[in-house]
């Protein structure tokens, strides 16, 4: 769905974060106010058609007008979980509850699970899983070799349902445990039947197949760095190359994932056509929807999970970038600015979202450098974790292995 369609859908749903603003997260803005939001969708997508970056600036500041109060303010409410500690926890326990994770939750997830079998799971799911074994593999987990294997499981599952043109699918029948997916797939099914090839859906047509095949990419290339397959890197040049055709679309986070990718093809390849399309989409398609207060304009990209996956992007962009590149100053000053803000929320409001805020604060710290704010942040919401016992086995390995690399070696 389009930037300006989410704009329509807004959920009311209560929650117990304080928000400066007078509107807090949750609120829907008016029908005159939305359909005045609306009405700038197509001139927005010709100037991201035309690739005019003051085009599209100029555009998202009408958006910005037509919003008022409710720009940057999440279309759902956050629930934020208080007292905030911000001591740091335990590592070694840290790696003991991953480790149980790995061996109990994880052991019916991915390619593993009962929906996976019936290609009715999300591609994203497996790419996640192999993503968290191998970064805790990099954290000097205590079983790699049992890590590798388990990432290489799941690797192999993405690359048997790649389409030929490069893209990672969408199931065309997802799970019924996911009741807004099967509502959302029945949609697509009746508009596109000709879309559907073996249960997936393998034409983009509105952009949001760059998460799935972000995902997927990237999983693939931390598996080449780490396993020396040259079949990921062929898989993950496919997805590239995909991405690199594909249009920037109306909605920040989309374009984010095939930033993302393309970032670290670059890295793999050294091949100059994919980061000069990292950069590009960077700045035409995710950056022009940042404020000056360190959040995106829409209710939508304003939410704190997808806020986070897109810091964790540029982060990734600016580790390949040279910083000598005309850019790059800009990029990193948008780029911290955006993960202090979200930092800030979480000190002050208590911890809400905690996977992709956890991934990308620990990503910034360990490759922007240390931050007083960022590791507070990080550490409030790994304290939160374990006093709620519950663990998320995709995110807690950057977090570890940030604490290992750089804290308690003193870097």
């Amino acid at each position: 769905m389009r930037f300006i369609q989410l704009l329509l859908t807004l959920t009311v749903v209560p929650g117990i974060c304080t928000q400066a603003p007078a509107q807090k997260p949750g609120d829907t803005p008016p029908p005159d106010i939305q359909a005045n939001a609306k009405a700038l969708a197509p001139e927005l997508e010709r100037a991201m058609a035309a690739k005019d970056e003051k085009a599209i600036y100029a555009v998202v500041e009408k958006i910005r007008e037509a919003l008022g109060p409710f720009a940057g303010i999440p279309e759902s409410a956050e629930r934020c979980v208080k007292p905030v500690k911000t001591q740091d926890p335990p590592l070694n326990g840290l790696v003991t509850a991953w480790d149980d994770l790995f061996k109990g939750a994880l052991a019916k997830r991915g390619c593993r699970s009962e929906i996976a079998e019936k290609n009715q799971m999300e591609l994203r799911e497996s790419a996640y899983i192999a993503m968290g074994c191998l970064t805790m593999t990099e954290a000097g987990g205590p079983e790699p070799t049992a890590y590798k294997a388990r990432a290489r499981e799941e690797l192999q599952y993405l690359m048997a349902r790649q389409a030929g043109s490069g893209l990672f699918p969408f199931p065309a029948y997802p799970a019924a445990s996911a009741p807004n997916l099967v509502a959302m797939a029945e949609r697509m099914r009746q508009a596109h039947p000709e879309d559907v090839q073996n249960g997936y859906f393998i034409t983009d047509r509105d952009g949001g197949m760059q998460f799935d095949t972000g995902c997927c990419a990237y999983a693939l290339l931390q598996g080449y760095r780490a396993l020396g397959d040259e079949r990921y890197l062929a898989a993950a040049r496919k997805a590239g190359d995909w991405a690199v055709a594909h249009g920037l679309v109306a909605n920040w986070n989309y374009n984010s994932f095939s930033v993302w990718q393309l970032s670290a093809l670059y890295d793999a390849t050294r091949e100059q056509k994919y980061l000069d399309a990292a950069v590009e989409k960077a700045l035409l398609g995710v950056l022009p929807g940042l404020m000056e207060n360190g959040r995106w304009v829409d209710p939508h990209n304003a939410k704190q999970t997808y806020h986070f996956i897109m810091v964790r992007t540029l982060d990734e962009l600016l580790r390949v970038l040279p910083k000598d590149s005309p850019r790059y100053g800009e990029i990193r000053n948008k780029t911290v600015l955006a993960a202090d803000s979200r930092a800030k929320d979480i000190l002050r409001d208590g911890v809400s979202n905690s996977e992709s805020a956890l991934i990308a604060l620990s990503l910034v710290q360990q490759d922007l450098g240390p931050k007083p704010l960022w590791h507070d942040a990080a550490n409030a919401i790994v304290n939160a974790l374990i006093e709620q016992s519950k663990f998320d086995p995709i995110s807690l390995p950057f977090y570890i292995r940030y604490r290992s690399r750089c804290v308690e070696t003193g870097h």
